[in-house]
């Protein structure tokens, strides 16, 4: 049985992570230790929610269209206040993420900048990829941009940009499929032309793609990979798993069935849980997953 304190912790886990309003029914879905009886399950939520807001957590309600009410945490309330800080001191905190080299980090100090006004233009250093800014601009001026990435060009009308795991990733109309992509920007080797402005109209349905976890931003190949976690570890993988297919067993452990475009995030978040998780299936991705494993291992002794 999960004690109050987990569900408490994947339920700010789950809030923090969405980038949209969840209704309680999806809550519940999401996650384990609630009642099935929906008067019981509400009960119970109402009260984790009010202890959440009481050690400060700014849970935020949302009328959806259909009448039920939506909730969610906005991780830069959530984390750090606006410190009010001037152009020079957030930059040379900038510059301080820059020499650290941390991944994780430097989202925290980001935020500490504040928000900066809407016409004001402050000029950094972008200590997560040298290709964020040309992207900012593409997004922002609706402009088309052609790179090189991974060896092949590719052309992009970029809807969104979203940072995942210390990554940050480009969503939009990939132009020669003619399909929603997603790029990760550190592995763009260069970028070749941006194009005028105003060149298109953004699809909005192509940001909800970024509403996804970083295993499925990505341009890998499809593939279906089955993870099993320990019983200990089984409801926090649940958790952060959201809209993965799951089994779970009689002592508590958990299969999930995880829908991979992106095997580097993906490998990173499997390594997360140490020796508490397990690439079951397909074979030929557990013998790489093994590999790069030992691989790594033999590289930092």
């Amino acid at each position: 049985m999960i004690d109050r304190f987990e569900r408490l912790t994947n339920l700010l886990a789950l809030l923090l992570d969405t980038r949209r309003p969840l209704a309680l029914t999806e809550i519940v879905d999401r996650l384990s230790g609630y009642p099935e009886a929906k008067a019981s399950y509400r009960r119970q939520f109402e009260r984790d929610k009010d202890a959440l807001r009481a050690i400060g957590v700014p849970i935020q309600t949302v009328q959806l269209g259909d009448g039920d009410v939506g909730y969610l945490v906005d991780p830069a309330e959530y984390y750090l206040p606006d410190l009010q800080l001037t152009d020079d001191e957030s930059r040379a905190l900038q510059v301080a993420a820059v020499s650290m080299h941390r991944s994780g980090q430097t989202s925290t100090i980001w935020k500490v900048g504040g928000k900066p006004e809407a016409d004001e233009v402050v000029s950094t250093d972008i200590p997560t990829s040298e290709h964020l800014a040309p992207f900012v601009d593409a997004v922002r001026e609706r402009r088309p941009i052609a790179f090189l990435y991974r060896n092949n060009v590719r052309k992009l009308e970029p809807s969104a940009l979203a940072l995942r795991g210390g990554n940050w990733y480009a969503t939009g109309r990939d132009i020669d499929r003619d399909a929603p992509r997603s790029f990760r920007l550190d592995r763009i080797d260069q970028i070749l032309d941006i194009g005028e402005s105003g060149a298109f109209e953004p699809e909005q349905d192509l940001e909800l793609r970024l509403d996804q976890p970083a295993w499925r931003l990505g341009d890998d190949p499809s593939a279906l990979v089955q993870v099993r976690f320990d019983p200990k570890y089984a409801s926090i993988a649940t958790a952060r798993a959201s809209g993965e297919r799951s089994v779970s067993y009689p002592d508590g452990a958990v299969d999930i069935e995880f829908t991979v475009t992106n095997w580097d995030a993906f490998r990173s978040f499997v390594l997360e849980f140490l020796d508490h998780a397990e690439v079951v299936s397909p074979a030929y991705l557990r013998q790489r997953f093994a590999s790069e494993l030992i691989e790594f291992l033999e590289g930092v002794r």
